[in-house]
């Protein structure tokens, strides 16, 4: 039944583009509001590139909302009109609006769960959390209540559940300022970050504080640059913004992106150097003022790392287009030392590795679905993981 549905629709939906083509090609009554052409140059490594219709990209412009509403108007004197619309106006609200909820998820250190939850008549996910699996949920944050053009824009949780990091997009503009909040009392805290673009990586196991990533502000990097010189910066909890220390960055080269991770065991705190699909990797123990210990180095390849029982997993396309798995014990993360724990698949992709319950649970991507594999921590198959279909 739902593919016959999904059949009508498409059908359906081809007969309403048609009748668009048609009615933009063929029918000599249509007029198109006029799209003025005004050259603007920009040079880029060298090239000069003339783009016509740049001045359509600031939405603020009165031009530009005088623009917009005359296309607006054209479009509504041929869609409105479509003796398919309301038919599938009705059809995509019951497909696509209903009470949804998402995976609940439990904190690393306690009892508490946060899952996010959506009513068929919101446009946006809400926020909630339950003190235990037994208690009534509560609501946190409603981004339904907040202006429509606010966005909530990733959340993360201290370990114990006891805070909360969120930020707050507006306008689809990808820059969310972020606020803590203490969970039992939804109290919003005075805390304040440095830069913009501003995303919480990972909390401290004792709350003291986080790590977050963030670009500069105007001013703060040389004239056109504030999209550049990415960093990590500690934000003791309590504290102002301008007591915020900047941890983990690079003073050259302006294209690089840096993050930081505590482990999930709270030994070690793991710091990634980015640059496009080639990256560094380093770790020191937790709150040490030890340099950082390299475990991959010199942008060669991809790299990501996992933390489990003292072993670190090195997930790596270096010569493993498809991707492949060492590992090797803490205190010899040098490559000499690494040994081949699952090597590279001859056709299917490795996607990533996960500790569970003292096992590797290894996802590949085979022929567009996912399968998993499990292992054990000496590297030994044990079973592929079954699921009821196939999937992601």
């Amino acid at each position: 039944m739902k593919k016959m549905t999904s059949l009508i629709l498409f059908f359906v939906s081809i007969s309403v583009t048609l009748q668009f083509l048609f009615a933009g090609a063929g029918n000599a009554k249509v007029k198109y509001p006029k799209t003025e052409k005004i050259a603007v140059k920009d040079t880029l490594h060298g090239t000069v590139l003339i783009d016509n219709y740049q001045w359509l990209e600031n939405g603020d412009d009165a031009k530009v909302k005088e623009w917009t509403e005359k296309q607006e108007e054209l479009t509504r004197s041929i869609i409105d009109s479509l003796p398919q619309r309301e038919f599938l106006i009705k059809r995509f609200n019951e497909l696509w609006r209903y009470d949804d909820e998402s995976v609940p998820w439990r904190v690393l250190n306690g009892e508490r769960i946060f899952f996010s939850s959506k009513k068929k008549d919101d446009e946006k996910w809400i926020y909630n959390t339950k003190e235990n699996e037994n208690a009534e949920p509560v609501e946190l944050i409603n981004p339904n209540k907040w202006d429509a053009a606010e966005t909530l824009h990733g959340v993360s949780s201290s370990r114990d559940g006891k805070y909360i990091a969120f930020g707050k997009a507006r306008g689809g503009d990808e820059n969310p300022v972020v606020s803590v909040m203490e969970v039992a009392t939804k109290k919003i805290l005075s805390d304040s970050l440095k830069g913009w673009k501003q995303y919480v990586s990972s909390w401290m196991p004792d709350n003291s504080g986080f790590y977050y990533m963030a670009k500069p502000l105007k001013g703060e990097a040389p004239e056109g640059e504030e999209n550049y010189w990415h960093s990590v910066y500690f934000h003791k909890l309590g504290t102002p913004a301008n007591q915020d220390k900047k941890v983990f960055y690079d003073d050259k080269v302006k294209e690089y992106f840096h993050s930081v991770y505590v482990t999930e065991d709270g030994k070690y705190e793991v710091y990634n150097r980015g640059l496009f699909n080639k990256n560094e990797v380093y770790y020191k123990k937790l709150g040490s003022d030890d340099p950082l210990i390299p475990i991959a180095t010199g942008f060669d390849a991809q790299y990501s790392v996992t933390f489990i029982e003292d072993k670190i997993f090195i997930k790596t396309d270096s010569e493993a287009s498809l991707n492949m798995v060492y590992v090797t014990e803490v205190d010899k993360p040098e490559k000499e030392n690494w040994r081949v724990f699952i090597p590279e698949s001859k056709e299917d992709k490795l996607s990533y590795i996960t500790g569970v319950a003292g096992h590797i649970y290894v996802v590949y991507q085979h022929n567009a679905y996912t399968q998993v594999k499990i292992y054990n921590l000496d590297g030994r198959y044990i079973r592929d993981l079954p699921f009821p279909t196939l999937g992601t």
